[in-house]
């Protein structure tokens, strides 16, 4: 499960932020710019990191953009958030072309009619797409809980099923109960998700504690997968711990073991 941690673009918290290693940084000129804290310009991106870093800016700052003035060696593409429509979305998309995207989808209308905008955008540029559950719950006129999200979380996944990009899990707001996160975090795994968005640095310590228990688990059991069709040249279902594997399995095993 991967990591996208959302840091917003003031200096205190990019500092922060290089004490840490997520998978990915969402460098966020929307949320969390209180008026105390001191933000960075667009155009020091490159000064304060050394690595690339998704980009969120307003939509109207999208809009606003213009690339041909644009120098960002360490952006590697941007969110697109806050899209009302498929038309919209698609005319972010095109504003930042031909950067890389992230689909932050925020809006009923946009979530049911998703799979129109596979036409209209190269899919190649598509390499994340994240359910904001909170401004979606906005939109809705309802108090966001994660157990009520579970219709659009599995549609976003069905949607999304032949698309080659990390299916990102709503953002938790869980920061004290550790159980109640690694719920969600199993939550999404078992739905298909393949990346968790994260806002705080404790979630991203539960996190990587939960994946290194997770890859072990994984390892111990591709390589029992492995022995047991060993034991002979049958395509034959095996029973190991309980459970049933077949010729799949094996693949996925031996797939899971390579990259070790």
């Amino acid at each position: 499960m991967k990591s996208y941690f959302f840091v917003p673009a003031v200096l205190t918290k990019i500092n922060k932020s290089k004490t840490i290693s997520p998978d990915k940084i969402i460098l966020d000129f929307e949320d969390g710019l209180g008026e105390k804290l001191i933000p960075i310009r667009f155009s020091e991106i490159d000064s304060h990191f050394e690595n690339k870093v998704w980009v969120r800016l307003k939509k109207s700052e999208i809009f606003d953009l213009n690339l041909a003035d644009f120098s960002c060696h360490n952006c590697k593409g941007f969110v697109i958030p806050k899209a009302n429509s498929i038309d919209e979305l698609y005319a972010l998309c095109e504003k930042v072309a031909p950067f890389d995207l992230i689909l932050l989808i925020e809006h009923p209308n946009v979530l049911l009619k998703l799979s129109e905008i596979w036409s209209k955008v190269d899919k190649n540029r598509i390499k994340g797409i994240c359910l904001g559950s909170h401004d979606y719950s906005n939109k809705l006129g309802i108090r966001y809980k994660f157990k009520f999200f579970n219709f659009q979380r599995d549609w976003l996944v069905n949607t999304c099923a032949d698309l080659d990009a990390d299916l990102i899990d709503v953002v938790s707001m869980e920061t004290k109960k550790k159980d109640e996160f690694i719920i969600e975090v199993d939550d999404g795994v078992s739905r298909g998700y393949t990346a968790k968005a994260l806002v705080h640095p404790l979630q991203l310590e539960w996190m990587n504690q939960w994946n290194s228990k997770q890859q072990e688990g994984e390892r111990v059991l591709a390589k029992k997968i492995i022995a047991a069709f060993e034991r002979d040249n049958t395509e034959a279902p095996r029973i190991i711990d309980g459970a049933i594997f077949e010729a799949p399995h094996l693949k996925w095993a031996k797939k899971f073991l390579e990259k070790k």
